[in-house]
């Protein structure tokens, strides 16, 4: 398996380290080019890539949430539980406007953020 991480076509002022962990979520939740990456792996059956991708991304959120400037367990564990709900919003978002593509990477992304059941 390659590796699945994109070219960082991002917005250039986007810098993960300057925005609280629940709006940098928010922000990967919401990117389309994200979900349509995770989607064209899906549907070629590559699940390995999928959810490479998912895991990537994530473990840029929970390092946002561990660094942050006066970082304890429990600021963590709040970053993370914000984080998951700010995901949760732009999945029930994307189920509103009908775009179970969009719902689907929120969907893998926070089963990535919350790790092994």
């Amino acid at each position: 398996m390659g590796s699945t991480k994109m070219t960082d076509d991002r917005s250039d002022d986007i810098h993960p380290r300057t925005m609280r962990p629940e709006d940098y979520a928010a922000f990967i939740a919401d990117d389309r080019h994200l979900a349509a990456q995770f989607c064209q792996f899906c549907s070629l059956g590559d699940t390995p890539d999928a959810l490479q991708l998912a895991a990537e991304e994530a473990e840029e959120i929970l390092a946002l949430c561990n660094c942050m400037l006066i970082s304890t367990a429990l600021t963590a564990n709040q970053s993370l539980d914000d984080s998951l709900k700010s995901i949760d919003e732009v999945a029930a978002q994307s189920v509103e406007r009908g775009d179970s593509v969009q719902a689907a990477w929120c969907r893998m992304l926070n089963d990535a953020l919350r790790g092994p059941a």
